[in-house]
């Protein structure tokens, strides 16, 4: 929910001051989590090649991404071109920085159905 709190940011914008209130923004993001938000985030994964494009296509390098994130370049590369999973903290820092740089809300972070929904809907259709 980075983009309530009234900033976009660009590579060139994130000081090391608006770095830290990233990240204390962060962590006080998870206290505004609603039913919906969570019911969404367990039927659909974060689609990270998606999100991770979406940054590219605003500014940002891969390299850049990876020491917003605080990971390493091939971190960033795996999400994107082998379909890995990042940590949780990882994760949320990725949507923190997307709300950020897109100006929209982590409910919007760009999102796959996951396999059991696919199934569950696959039955329901058919």
């Amino acid at each position: 929910m980075c983009s309530q709190h009234g900033f976009v940011a660009t590579p060139e914008s994130l000081s090391q001051g608006l770095r830290e209130e990233l990240r204390d923004r962060l962590r006080a993001d998870t206290d505004h989590y609603t039913v919906n938000e969570a019911t969404m985030s367990t039927a659909h994964r974060v689609d990270w090649e998606q999100l991770t494009t979406d940054l590219i296509r605003a500014g940002f390098t891969i390299s850049s991404i990876a020491r917003e994130v605080e990971v390493g370049r091939s971190t960033i590369t795996s999400y994107r071109e082998y379909g890995h999973t990042p940590r949780h903290e990882t994760g949320e820092r990725l949507i923190c920085l997307w709300c950020a740089t897109t100006g929209r809300l982590r409910s919007e972070a760009p999102r796959i159905a996951s396999e059991s929904v696919i199934a569950h809907v696959n039955i329901l259709t058919g």
